[in-house]
């Protein structure tokens, strides 16, 4: 099976995303993690919104459909 040239640019690259865990950003998280098997790393900028900690936001991320598809990955 040949990649698509998205997988191919992000091949052992990092990626720094702000907005990970909106929405869009939990869909883009996803989809690089099930499409770029060869990505190195995704870092995710974590801020307090709405009386929120980012320690809580990350476990509203982690317990998110993006978890789902890590947990049959692994």
């Amino acid at each position: 099976m040949s990649s698509s040239e998205i997988a191919s640019f992000y091949a052992k690259k990092s990626i720094f995303l702000t907005g990970g865990t909106g929405f869009l950003g939990q869909v883009l998280v996803e989809k690089l993690l099930r499409s770029c098997s060869d990505l190195k790393k995704i870092y995710i900028l974590i801020r307090h919104k709405k009386g929120k900690s980012p320690a809580h936001r990350l476990n509203e991320l982690l317990n998110s459909s993006v978890n789902i598809f890590l947990q049959k990955k692994i």
